[in-house]
């Protein structure tokens, strides 16, 4: 009986372990998190301070702490060294804030200090510098590795990041004091800024970074194109894997234009394209042309910094070749010596898909390895669309002026002698009638001359 009792206990005993395990294991699971996984070497991405913060904008001469909720999933670069993470300025400009994580394979809170540059940098840290413009952002590499030797030594080379390697963000949390940046738990009111999940979620200037939100850890589903009518998409590029920059123009000048000519196999009623630009109101007007060279549609975009740009047209355009028109317009609302540029965001090509001309017009200043983000909104077929007709250009003929003066002709009034019955038609009766009267009056006075 009484081993009974102590087999009894002891299962009860662990019992209540392993329930204390599980216990303590959901409570430290964050139930809202992004998961970044790698698509190539060099990830990172900028992200928008969120709006459920304290402040929307970081003031950096002020922020010198930050405190990040995280959970590495993978460990080592590809020669085994651990990985790190930095923070820039935006835009991005070194030296960097790195910070290392702690590899436990659970949830943890690291503290930043934003005052720390990386071993192997000459200067100083720019947190608080005049480089940092964008004060609604902030730059994140999740994972980098780590380029300080000293602490792999028994490598002879740097690795890289793999891809698809991953690793778990709740949120990060920027601070005034390192006081609060440790006490923080991502439920007080203290911190000055904050990256939650949903802003995390929304990457801008991604590069070889994918983004997903977990809550409750089921994955956020990923949002239907916000275009009326629309039922389906055509991607001209794989848009999965966005690359660094695009197509771009720089410095910008009135007219200059980026140009795409593609194809599309089923009718299209709009566009979607990521612009990268100046962070002031620039204006681009987005024509598009049928293979006859004919404008089937045009319209003006405000553009701004890392933006997501959907178009719908109002009607649909049969399948076809086309071109696609992005042109600077002047913003008269500008100062004259505004520097502007743009950059038509890119991804990879696709490999059933060869368009067979991309041109690039106007002053530009580089272009990445990749091919234009765009995106083609479906629709259905219009049965009133008619083919448009060729525009044709008439020049009108030009009549030469005559080369002389034409000499006037020579008038002579006779004076009648006979009958001054006036004519009764036309201009005839106004003539002869004038004749007739100047002739009754030179009697009349020749007559009273006589009487004298």
């Amino acid at each position: 009986m009484k081993k009974f009792l102590a087999v009894i206990l002891s299962l009860a005993v662990m019992s209540a372990m392993i329930f204390a395990s599980f216990t303590v294991a959901f409570a430290e699971e964050e139930n809202d998190y992004v998961t970044f996984t790698v698509t190539g070497s060099d990830p990172y991405a900028t992200f928008k301070f969120s709006e459920d913060g304290n402040h929307k904008e970081i003031a950096p001469d002020t922020v010198k702490w930050a405190a990040i909720r995280c959970r590495n999933v993978s460990e080592h670069d590809s020669k085994g060294a651990p990985y790190m993470a930095q923070l820039y300025v935006s835009p991005a400009a070194e030296p960097c804030v790195p910070f290392y994580y702690e590899f436990s394979g659970r949830w943890d809170t690291i503290v930043i200090d934003l005052n720390s540059v990386r071993e192997d940098s000459e200067t100083a840290s720019i947190w608080n510098s005049t480089a940092y413009t964008n004060l609604t952002e902030v730059r994140f590499d999740p994972l980098e590795i780590d380029k300080n030797a000293e602490r792999y030594a028994d490598t002879e080379e740097y690795g890289f990041v793999s891809p698809g390697d991953t690793i778990d963000v709740a949120w990060i949390a920027f601070f005034e004091k390192e006081e609060d940046a440790k006490a923080y738990t991502g439920t007080e009111d203290t911190a000055y800024c904050i990256l939650d999940a949903a802003s995390l979620s929304r990457p801008s200037g991604a590069n070889k970074l994918e983004a997903r939100r977990y809550t409750d850890g089921i994955p956020e589903a990923t949002p239907e194109p916000d275009i009326g009518g629309a039922t389906g998409t055509y991607a001209l590029y794989d848009t999965d894997y966005p690359t660094s920059t695009g197509y771009w123009v720089n410095p910008l000048a009135e007219g200059d234009i980026l140009s795409l000519y593609f194809e599309i196999p089923d009718w299209f009623l709009g566009i979607s394209f990521f612009a990268y630009c100046a962070e002031v109101e620039t204006l681009i007007d987005v024509e598009i042309y049928d293979d006859d060279s004919n404008l089937v549609w045009s319209g003006r975009e405000v553009c701004l910094s890392n933006a997501l740009h959907e178009i719908s047209f109002g009607k649909t355009f049969a399948p076809g070749w086309y071109t696609v028109e992005f042109v600077y317009v002047l913003n008269p609302e500008l100062p004259e010596d505004t520097h502007l540029w743009f950059v038509l965001g890119s991804g990879q090509e696709r490999d059933d898909l060869d368009p067979s001309e991309i041109k690039i017009e106007g002053s530009k200043g580089s272009t990445s390895l990749g091919a234009p983000q765009i995106i083609m909104f479906l629709g259905e077929p219009d049965p009133n669309y008619v083919t448009p007709e060729p525009t044709e250009v008439i020049t009108p003929e030009v009549t030469e002026a005559p080369t002389f003066t034409p000499e006037p002709e020579e008038v002579t009034t006779e004076i009648p002698t006979g009958d001054l019955e006036p004519r009764k038609k036309g201009c005839g009766t106004l003539i002869g009638g004038g004749t007739a009267v100047l002739g009754i009056a030179l009697l009349a006075a020749f007559a009273m001359r006589k009487k004298h």
